[in-house]
């Protein structure tokens, strides 16, 4: 029987192998209002390991729940949910890959699922049985039912400390069509090597920053010692700011024009300019030959900032 998609072998885990791909948890990254859409573009351009988000409590909380969540659904609303760790590959958007949690079967057709735990102070879901999910978790979802078009629709299951919740999104073509094509536009900007176009005046960077995507593979004891020290800091969750601000100056220093750190076990600290202090950019003459996106995206309120990538344990 012909289907609308291929079997991949690819775990959740393998970022490089899925760089020339879309996932349904990170198409909400490549919408234009997305916050995220030009470092999801930089990851895929540069071919750079992501942030480990493994030891986040949400996503240890959801792994945890994962392995009992379908007993749940059973016994609250008896639904026989079969749990799913395949990928699977789009034909006909060949960048778009999705991996459901599971399925439903009923006389309407197959159904796919989607589990989550968010905290109990996330208050993004609404009423149960109707589909007030966060955004991030609606493009997910039609996501997948683009990868996966004869599922009739989904079911998001999201259980906190008030207990078990269903919500129920009905396919859309429109919205499929228009998630599919805003894709396609972000992995051209991929293919080209072209920063997508700005949101906001923060976002004009990418247009003017060049990074050497050069990293420095002999750091200096004291370099290495300070962005050791900046990591411990961030991964104990301890207030230390104005710690945390003095090394991530000196490392920031550091590393200077060049892309990040690369340590003597081969992994690397990232540093990405989504707007950099350092940045030589010259406001008067960009006014002078852009004047109308001049004055659309360049304000006095405009500040530049760095965030650092560390590289996974």
């Amino acid at each position: 029987m012909r289907t609308s998609h291929t079997k991949i072998n690819l775990s959740v885990s393998d970022w490089k192998g899925r760089l020339p791909f879309i996932g349904a948890s990170s198409a909400h990254k490549t919408l234009p209002n997305s916050d995220y859409q030009h470092t999801f573009w930089n990851e895929k351009v540069s071919e750079v390991e992501p942030e480990d988000i493994s030891e986040l409590p949400q996503i240890i909380r959801g792994n945890r729940i994962e392995q009992v969540m379908p007993d749940w659904i059973e016994k609250d609303y008896g639904m026989k949910i079969k749990p799913n760790t395949q990928t699977y590959l789009s034909k006909k958007f060949p960048w778009a890959i999705a991996t459901p949690d599971g399925f439903y079967k009923n006389s309407e057709g197959t159904y796919g699922i989607e589990e989550k735990a968010p905290s109990v102070f996330n208050v993004n879901y609404g009423e149960p049985d109707t589909d007030d999910v966060p955004q991030y978790n609606l493009v997910q979802v039609h996501h997948t039912m683009a990868v996966m078009p004869e599922l009739v629709g989904y079911f998001l299951f999201a259980w906190n400390e008030n207990g078990l919740r269903r919500y129920i999104i009905k396919k859309d073509k429109s919205i499929e069509t228009a998630l599919m094509e805003k894709e396609n536009r972000f992995m051209g900007y991929v293919k080209e090597k072209i920063p997508p176009p700005p949101k906001n005046e923060k976002d004009l960077i990418y247009h003017f920053f060049k990074s050497n995507k050069k990293y420095i593979g002999s750091p200096s004891a004291q370099l290495l010692q300070d962005s050791n020290e900046l990591y411990q800091i961030r991964k104990s969750n301890k207030a230390n700011k104005e710690r945390e601000s003095i090394l991530r100056f000196k490392v920031q220093q550091g590393i200077g024009e060049n892309a990040g750190i690369e340590y003597p076990d081969g992994k690397k600290l990232r540093m990405d300019r989504i707007s950099s202090s350092a940045l030589q950019f010259d406001s008067a003459k960009f006014k002078q030959e852009n004047p109308d996106q001049h004055s659309k995206y360049c304000t006095k309120e405009s500040k530049p900032y760095i965030k650092f990538v560390f590289p996974r344990d």
